[in-house]
C-alpha cells in the first residue's frame, strides 16, 4: 500500500508538510517547541491506513532552516509512513486475534 500523491486544486503535491523555517512562520513561531527547542525546519507526510484514514504522521525537524525536500528524501519519507501504516496493521491483525491462537 502507497501512500497517496494527494494534490490540490492546483495540482500540487500536498501529500507532504514542510515548513522551511518554523521561527519565521506564523503558524509556528510561537509555539513551545520553535521558542525552548529550536526546531527550525520540519517537515511530515500522512502515515494513511489501509481504509484511507489519516491516522498520524512521520515527520523529521532540524534546528537549521531547510529549503525543503529533494524527491528521494520525500519519497524515502513516503516509504516509511507507509512500513508505518503496514506494520500497525500486521499488530493490530495479532492482537486482535491472538486470543483465537
Amino acid at each position: 500500500m502507497a501512500v497517496p500523491t494527494m494534490l490540490d486544486a492546483h495540482d500540487r503535491d500536498v501529500s507532504a508538510f514542510v515548513v522551511q523555517d518554523c521561527q519565521k512562520d506564523d503558524r509556528f513561531k510561537s509555539k513551545s517547541y520553535t521558542r525552548y527547542y529550536g526546531f527550525r525546519f520540519y517537515a511530515g507526510v500522512a502515515i494513511v491506513s489501509p481504509n484511507g484514514q489519516r491516522i498520524g504522521s512521520y515527520c523529521v525537524v532540524d534546528d537549521h532552516p531547510r529549503e525543503g525536500l529533494d524527491p528521494d528524501e520525500l519519497a524515502f519519507m513516503k516509504d516509511m509512513a507507509t512500513t508505518v501504516s503496514c506494520m500497525s496493521c500486521l499488530v493490530l491483525s495479532c492482537l486482535v486475534l491472538s486470543p483465537f491462537l
